[in-house]
């Protein structure tokens, strides 16, 4: 008997027995046990006061350091359904691009309702995903007011910012172009992607870089963190360390998921990015 029939009839046996045991009495939504899929979707579930009910997330789920305790079911775009029935969850909560689709699907067959949560594009879509959270979750309240104070700091930020041509450095070589969380992120407050050129998460030509038309440098924690050092960081992208941005010290170094998760946190981060090309905040 192969390994890949084991697997399947494990991943039937507790997809069968699941709806029975979920259906066996009359839960609140308070008391659902909840998978999230996405380290911004589990994020914010967080901050809308509803943390304890999560009995297993993926591993782009960082933050808040209480996930760290959690069970992981594998990466959002790769899950593990055998992972998430063991958990015997209500619902899943899942960001775009969670799959495989075959599995979001199964799981939806044994009986668990999966929400697909599309990611946000501009400050309209950040706040409407919170507040459908908060539905979801029966916390509406709690949604309404996270997003009008979310809109109000990043409405505040945009008005007083400055222009700025942002670079935003990731990790491994690569940079956030057009067409990213990064990107969109920027053009919240008016700033405006010194990556323009290029479009999604990619290593640049050499050339790029050359006389990148950039008055703040931008660098993913993630990418310190792995490379020991900032200086380290930094010789990842040749010539960065010289960049007139880089010599004057105008450099920010955030949380990835911070910045590109459209989550509580996006304000924050904005602040320090400006605070480091120099603005008053």
């Amino acid at each position: 008997m192969s390994v890949v029939y084991n697997r399947r009839r494990f991943i039937a046996a507790l997809a069968a027995s699941l709806p029975a045991w979920a259906g066996a009495t009359r839960l609140r939504v308070s008391d659902e046990r909840l998978v999230t899929l996405g380290g911004s979707i589990t994020e914010l579930v967080f901050a809308l006061g509803a943390g304890e009910r999560i009995v297993a997330t993926d591993e782009s789920s960082i933050y808040p350091t209480e996930v760290a305790a959690l069970p992981k079911v594998g990466y959002f775009r790769q899950f593990s359904p055998e992972g998430v029935l063991a958990q015997r969850p209500h619902r899943m909560l899942a960001a775009a691009g969670s799959g495989p689709e075959a599995a979001l699907a199964l799981l939806e067959r044994a009986g668990i309702t999966v929400h697909r949560l599309p990611d946000p594009t501009d400050l309209s879509t950040a706040r409407q995903r919170i507040l459908t959270l908060g539905e979801i979750l029966d916390v509406a309240a709690k949604a309404h007011t996270l997003a009008e104070s979310y809109a109000s700091a990043i409405r505040s930020l945009a008005a007083a910012a400055q222009p700025l041509r942002v670079a935003v450095f990731f990790t491994r070589g690569a940079v956030a172009g057009q067409k990213t969380a990064a990107g969109a992120a920027l053009r919240m407050v008016g700033w405006q992607n010194a990556f323009g050129s290029i479009t999604g998460i990619r290593v640049p030509a050499p050339e790029v870089l050359v006389n990148l038309p950039a008055d703040v440098i931008v660098l993913a924690q993630q990418a310190v963190d792995a490379a020991g050092s900032l200086t380290n960081a930094l010789a990842q992208w040749p010539g960065l360390a010289r960049h007139p941005a880089a010599l004057s010290q105008k450099i920010a170094v955030v949380d990835w998921l911070a910045l590109v998760g459209f989550g509580p946190r996006l304000p924050q981060t904005l602040r320090e990015i400006a605070r480091a090309a120099g603005e008053p905040r």
